[in-house]
């Protein structure tokens, strides 16, 4: 019943709308520059994602303000009409941000990056969805370049052939440990508040965007991700929101101690 539950928690978090309702062709009705029309936070919203993170522009902390406690757990592998998501359907840990433990519920991937550096979109992004137990919201995001293959990309493939081929929606992966999807190596990231990247853009979110992870990706298998959505085959789809304004927002870079920015 538990497992249930968190999966409809999840089904109603991050599938709020069909593709026939929002999609991310910015010449189409239903496309990023009209979601306001049927969303409105997505139009008026002043905390919206993703955004641009410029360490120049960065409060810089000098320490560490987030804790991984994740575990080895059960997973599915799920295609929806806007990504492909790993969803832990028992307890894979959590996180602790300023006292507060949020819940690790999914990892979904953006192709390319939704959050830009210094103005450079990355190749791919990988966000973890976390949730507290009063319903706030903790995504983590990690960038990719393209390079050599991702060892846990590796691991999917196949399905991800499967899925591309519209064969199957949900896929059974067993066990699955976070660590290993995320491989966050440093400690090195930026903190702000901001809100989900699809409808209904809630601004009920915190963000953490690592940076400088030297993460990798190959391009077939960015090209199997993006063909695995909705079954639709399709190598050219793309799945990132457009950047949306600071609007003076603080943004927090932490760094190690003794690390300059760079």
């Amino acid at each position: 019943m538990a497992i249930q539950s968190l999966f409809i928690l999840i089904v109603l978090l991050f599938c709020p709308a069909t593709s026939e309702e929002f999609n991310y062709d910015p010449s189409s009705p239903n496309g990023p520059p009209n979601w306001g029309n049927t969303w409105p936070l997505c139009r008026d919203g002043s905390r919206q994602s993703p955004i641009d993170l410029n360490t120049l522009r960065a409060d810089v902390i000098n320490n560490s303000g987030i804790q991984r406690n994740y575990q080895p757990a059960n997973a599915t592998l799920v295609t929806s009409e806007h990504d492909v998501m790993v969803n832990w359907t028992e307890n894979a840990g959590h996180i602790i941000i300023n006292g507060t433990q949020y819940q690790l519920l999914q990892g979904h991937w953006h192709s390319p990056s939704e959050h830009t550096i210094s103005g450079i979109r990355y190749d791919l992004e990988l966000h973890f969805v976390h949730r507290s137990s009063d319903a706030r919201l903790a995504v983590t995001g990690i960038l990719y370049k393209f390079g050599t293959p991702d060892e846990f990309i590796s691991t999917i493939e196949d399905d991800l052939k499967l899925m591309a081929e519209n064969q199957t929606r949900v896929t059974q992966l067993g066990i699955v440990d976070p660590e290993d999807v995320a491989g966050i190596t440093g400690n090195k990231y930026f903190r702000y508040n901001g809100s989900l990247t699809v409808p209904p853009c809630d601004e009920n979110v915190l963000w953490t965007v690592f940076t400088k992870e030297d993460k990798r990706v190959s391009r077939t298998q960015n090209r199997l991700i993006r063909a695995a959505v909705d079954g639709a085959g399709d190598e050219t789809f793309e799945n990132a929101r457009p950047v949306q304004p600071r609007n003076g927002r603080p943004v927090q870079l932490y760094l190690p101690r003794h690390q300059h920015r760079n």
